[in-house]
């Protein structure tokens, strides 16, 4: 087994961000034979990140909380569901005209199945997942769930171990389906490209420090079919910093800041915990056999007594 020091592997896991998320990272394994649910085996993993941007004139708070569970199919497959809600606190200003509302709604339910193509050998090591949005929540309050709109994301991310450092390189593509509005229009918010190289640094075998840069490319937004009238396709600059801390051998909790270098105003926080469930063993259950039973051998109950 291959230990690379404390949670050293950085993902771009399923929920691959818009344009109002930070970086992709959700939490790092502490070996790469972790990267994937153990076969026959779980795990479940929650989060909590928050976006704060200013982009005039329009200005927002963003709070975002994941519930996810994983199961290994393989050695090198693993299913897994996540359900994803939200907070969104939205101000804006044109002039004398002011504009607030907020929300608070369950947002998807996505399926992922994730994949390791290629253990890091002479080469990279190579680790993919692929998700569908289940169900999408319409409404702006309550619920108004969509099944199977479309949406959907893949990723594909390469590692490489220099005991105690890997570097990690991580390409995510997610593709948005247009929307039909209450107005009768049809909305299509632009696709996503998120390009994420990071460098991990184990201190010892319970921390790791981890410098993340993230460039995301955002296509321009369309009502039926036609460009939007001052939108046009963003490039944002990210990078931030996170903290691996092992709790046990079977958690593993995980914190990150970010700032926007370039593009619009942005800053945002995420604590993100995974733990292994314990599988009980079948050979548990079984009663320990009376050794001397087996070898015919007489117990001291047995014994003549002097």
């Amino acid at each position: 087994m291959k230990a690379i020091g404390t949670f050293a592997v950085l993902l771009c896991v399923a929920g691959f961000p818009s344009s109002t998320f930070a970086l992709s990272d959700e939490g790092l394994p502490l070996r790469i034979e972790n990267l994937l649910a153990p076969t026959g085996g779980s795990e479940i993993s929650l989060g909590i990140s928050h976006t704060a941007s200013d982009a005039f004139p329009r200005r927002f708070d963003l709070l975002s909380a994941s519930m996810g569970y994983s199961y290994g199919l393989n050695k090198n497959a693993e299913l897994a569901l996540n359900l994803r809600g939200v907070y969104v606190d939205e101000r804006a200003s044109f002039g004398r005209f002011s504009y607030a509302d907020t929300q608070t709604r369950i947002s998807t339910l996505d399926a992922e199945l994730g994949h390791r193509f290629s253990p890091e050998n002479e080469t990279p090591g190579i680790y993919g997942r692929f998700g569908i949005t289940l169900l999408e929540n319409r409404a702006q309050e309550g619920e108004d769930f969509e099944a199977l709109s479309g949406d959907f994301s893949a990723s594909l991310a390469l590692y490489r171990t220099y005991d105690p450092i890997v570097l990690r390189l991580s390409i995510a593509y997610r593709n948005t389906v247009g929307r039909q509005t209450t107005d009768g229009d049809y909305y299509d918010s632009g696709d996503t490209v998120t390009i994420s190289p990071t460098v991990s640094f184990a201190v010892n075998h319970l921390i790791s420090i981890s410098a993340i840069g993230d460039v995301q490319v955002i296509q321009k937004n369309e009502i039926n079919s036609r460009n939007i009238a001052g939108d046009y396709r963003r490039t944002i600059v990210r990078a931030g910093l996170g903290l691996s801390l092992s709790i046990s051998d079977r958690t593993t909790l995980y914190a990150s800041g970010s700032l926007v270098a370039s593009g619009q105003d942005e800053a945002s926080v995420g604590l993100f915990i995974r733990h292994r469930l314990r599988r009980q063993s079948v050979a548990g259950k079984i009663p320990k056999p009376d050794m001397g039973e087996i070898f015919n051998e007489p117990q001291p109950s047995q014994l003549p007594k002097n």
